[in-house]
Parts: structure tokens; C-alpha cells; sequence
């Protein structure tokens, strides 16, 4: 272990046991900021040696090479949240469940639908988390972020931040560093709130429970062939919303459940869910990811892309 100023840096720490596949080789180093100081410390560390860094959050959209990351991996620990009426602000480490939980103890409404999703609220800002048909960011008052080429923080406005399925500007520019979130929420009643988001969390957990998985894997594809929505419709009996089709039907549709590369497998359970059987590499889930892909592409005539960040590779 090595010191930048007060800042303890480590060196060649797996980072599996940070990431929810539980995959991933070695960071070169790590390090967990616990204030903007302590992250203002690490960027110059990165920055003195010439060196890559990343910005891990809860590790639950992401796949870490099985080389690791030959760089600097800072693991957010800015965590605190605290409510001011119906706003909730939460720094970027907090855990998304930490920060539903506090609003619905304070009877602010709107965000129950997060309950169940793992990571933090920075990641979940990164790439706009959705569900149910909401996404943060309608729910953003503004954010914080520290730009890490100036090392200056600035606030952006909701419309600022440019939330668009999936992303933000903070995930197409990277050295955009979120560091803490305030969210405009709206009056509501504990108890009701809790209910919502237990039936949330039951039918979540039918689904996710005691898999190592990031959740989605690809994004929601919007098709331009008519005939192919017609078919979602007719086959889940529901209305495509956006014209977005599930990536999951494609990957049924293709016969993939079940699919296994190594120990990789696609789940049993949601198509659009690869997870770590126990075993698997970061080259089986690429490998059967590519396989995916191909078998769409050839059988449906969509080309699937990643919502997982690929680190390392």
C-alpha cells in the first residue's frame, strides 16, 4: 500500500468481489474516496502517472476484463443523502436502495419503482436507470459533477444533463464525474409508498434472486420493420411503448434461454439477463454475448447492443 498525500492507494486488488457477476481480474490500483477531497487526490494520482482511471460505482452494469484494468479504479465512496421536503440529494456512492428507502420514510413519492435495483445513484444517473416506464432523470432537479480535465464542479439542470434512453451527459462525456444527485420528488404516504414498493421488490426478486447478473444486458432496440412490432404486440398482447421491443423477446424468439458459453448461461428466467453460473469468465459472457448478437441478427434482423460497460478490455 502507498500513500498520494493522505490518500491510501492499493495495489492489485481483484475487483470481482466489487462487480455483481463476481468476475474481473486486478486493478493496477484502487482506491475509495470517501469525500471530493480524498477524489480530487485520486485524480491527481491518475493523472501524475500518466495513467487510466475508472469510476466504479455498485459494479452492477459492468464487466470487468478477466486482465483487469491497468489503471487507477476508483470505487465510490461518497455516500450520504439527506432530505429536504419532497427533494432528496444523495451523493454519488450512495446505494439506489439506500436513497428509496430514505424518501419513503420521509413520504416522498416517485421513485418507489427503483426499489430492488442495485448500484449506486451515480451509476443509476450515468445511464439514466429505468423501469417500469420511468427513468431517473425525470426526477432530476439538478446535479453536481466534477469535471476531472479542469478539476472544477459545476451544477447542471435536468435539461442540461441531456437524459436520453439509457445515457446522459455524464456517461458520453467521462471526464464529467457525477457527485451528487437532487431529485424533486412529491408528497405521499409512508405505508403506501412501502406497499408499492413491496410488490415492486416481489416481482423483481422472481426474477433476479440469487443470480450473479448486471440486470439487462442489451438495450431495448427500436426496430424500423413494422410487422416486427406487430408481432411483439400480438405475441405479449401489450402495446409497444416508444416502439422499443424488449431486447429479451428478440433473444426468445431466437431460442436462446438457457444458452451457456463456459459458464456463462443465458437465465432461465428473462432472456435479457446472462449471468455467472458460477464459473464463468469475463471471455465466456463476450462469447456468448457475440453469440447472441449473431443469432439475432441472423434470425430477427436486429442488431442487439451492450447497456453493460465493458472495462479493461
Amino acid at each position: 500500500m502507498t500513500a498520494d498525500h493522505t490518500l491510501a492507494i492499493k495495489e492489485n486488488v481483484p475487483l470481482a468481489p466489487y462487480t455483481s457477476f463476481g468476475i474481473g481480474g486486478p486493478a493496477r490500483w484502487f482506491v475509495q474516496p470517501s469525500n471530493l477531497q480524498e477524489l480530487e487526490a485520486a485524480l491527481s494520482f491518475a493523472k501524475q502517472r500518466a495513467v487510466p482511471y475508472y469510476i466504479l460505482g455498485g459494479g452492477t452494469n459492468v464487466l470487468i476484463s478477466d486482465k483487469g484494468f491497468d489503471g487507477l479504479v476508483i470505487r465510490m465512496g461518497l455516500d450520504t443523502i439527506r432530505m429536504e421536503g419532497e427533494m432528496v440529494t444523495a451523493q454519488a456512492g450512495a446505494p439506489l436502495a439506500a436513497v428509496v428507502d430514505t424518501a419513503a420514510d420521509c413520504g416522498a413519492s416517485g421513485i418507489e419503482w427503483l426499489a430492488g435495483i442495485p448500484g449506486t445513484i451515480g451509476g443509476g444517473i450515468r445511464g439514466n436507470a429505468g423501469a417500469y416506464g420511468a427513468t431517473i432523470g425525470e426526477f432530476v432537479a439538478h446535479i453536481i459533477a466534477l469535471d476531472a480535465a479542469t478539476g472544477e464542479p459545476a451544477s447542471y439542470t435536468r435539461d442540461e444533463c441531456r437524459f436520453a434512453y439509457r445515457t446522459s451527459l455524464f456517461k458520453s462525456n467521462p471526464h464529467l464525474i457525477v457527485i451528487s444527485t437532487t431529485l424533486q420528488l412529491s408528497a405521499g404516504k409512508p405505508g403506501e409508498i412501502r406497499a408499492r414498493m413491496k410488490e415492486i421488490l416481489r416481482k423483481r426478486g422472481a426474477i433476479m434472486e440469487n443470480e450473479k447478473s448486471v440486470g439487462s444486458y442489451f438495450v431495448n432496440p427500436v426496430p424500423e420493420d413494422e410487422q416486427l412490432i406487430q408481432k411483439f404486440e400480438a405475441d405479449r398482447k401489450i402495446v409497444c411503448r416508444n416502439c422499443m421491443i424488449p431486447a429479451g423477446w428478440f433473444i426468445d424468439r431466437a431460442g436462446l434461454r438457457g444458452t451457456r458459453v463456459g459458464g456463462a448461461m443465458v437465465s432461465e428466467k428473462h432472456g435479457n439477463y446472462l449471468i455467472n453460473t458460477g464459473t464463468a469468465s469475463a471471455a465466456d459472457m463476450v462469447n456468448l454475448a457475440r453469440l447472441i448478437k449473431q443469432r439475432v441478427l441472423e434470425e430477427m434482423g436486429i442488431e442487439l447492443q451492450e447497456e453493460v460497460n465493458y472495462v479493461g478490455f
